[in-house]
């Protein structure tokens, strides 16, 4: 099985989307039968770079949700949609995308897009954070160097018209216990069940 830890989006979108396809093409040149994708703990970035890399898994054009914004008077309005376009290397075979609770934004994003047509199994002790919303018009500079965040946009899906991720997150397909021997152990047991879920298939 071949693993690729993806901590961030926020880089350059060109350097770092050559990165990922060459360390994909490595693998694939290696004879991996599985990929892992470990998004722990990736708190997003670049919503562009994160479907450039989704698309070297995906064989067609394939939308995903449009984007709402808000548009200062108390409602939201239509701002464009988000698609994957395939690229290339191009892997066909099983994948398992790691996620936690800090997995967000554009990471999970990311799981949201892998998890569609089921293209790939979802493994986490829990769903990724549930904060995708669009901040970039939401930025606030407060008294004391101190700053502040708030969403500003939400993903929407197109066909039931609902707010997908935002507050909710990204489930698990495979959902490991928590426990507090887990915990303790220093195993990755997350890695470890995606390994034995691949393996399997």
């Amino acid at each position: 099985l071949g693993y690729i830890k993806v901590s961030s989006f926020s880089m350059e979108v060109s350097a770092v989307d050559g990165q990922f396809g060459q360390a994909l093409q490595d693998l694939l040149d290696a004879g991996a039968k599985g990929i892992v994708l470990d998004l722990r703990d990736n708190s997003g970035g670049l919503v562009q770079l994160a479907m450039s890399i989704a698309g070297r898994f995906f064989p067609d054009y394939t939308p995903l949700f449009d984007f709402y914004y808000a548009d200062g008077t108390g409602g939201f309005a239509y701002r464009g949609f988000i698609e994957i376009l395939p690229g290339e290397p191009y892997y066909q075979g099983p994948v398992a995308v790691l996620v936690n609770e800090m997995t967000g934004s554009a990471g999970e994003l990311f799981a949201y897009a892998m998890k569609t047509d089921d293209r790939a199994l979802i493994v986490g002790y829990t769903p990724t954070g549930g904060f995708a919303g669009e901040v970039g018009d939401g930025q606030y500079k407060l008294p004391g160097e101190l700053s502040m965040q708030i969403p500003t946009g939400r993903p929407v899906d197109p066909v039931t018209g609902e707010t997908v991720i935002e507050g909710r997150g990204v489930a698990p397909d495979v959902r490991v216990p928590r426990t507090v021997e887990s915990l303790l152990s220093p195993e990755d047991e997350v890695l470890q069940a995606a390994e034995q879920a691949l393996l399997a298939n």
